[in-house]
């Protein structure tokens, strides 16, 4: 059991890192946690399944399709790429 902790360890770190750059934005942080868990576990990668079943209970993690979904979602809405009012973006979206 031992393996599994290691590897929740390892989801946990993933999910502070994609915290500290999501600017409390939920969308981003999924963008963000979901990008660091696929860039550690690759496709055909030991333990991929395992961390991505970790990664959804731990932190929301989305797939490729998932996302883009979602931003074709919140583009329907006329939200910016951040999941935001651009006009209230802090990233300056409203501005582009």
């Amino acid at each position: 059991m031992q393996h599994g902790n290691i590897l929740a360890d390892q989801i946990h770190s993933i999910a502070t890192q994609a915290r500290s750059g999501c600017g409390l934005s939920h969308d981003v942080f999924v963008a963000n946690f979901s990008g660091m868990v696929d860039s550690t576990f690759p496709p055909g990668s030991h333990n991929r399944v395992q961390a991505v079943e970790l990664a959804r209970t731990i932190g929301d993690y989305a797939t490729p399709d998932e996302l883009a979904q979602a931003q074709k979602e919140m583009a329907a809405m006329g939200c910016c790429t951040h999941g935001l009012d651009p006009n209230y973006c802090p990233c300056g979206c409203g501005e582009l």
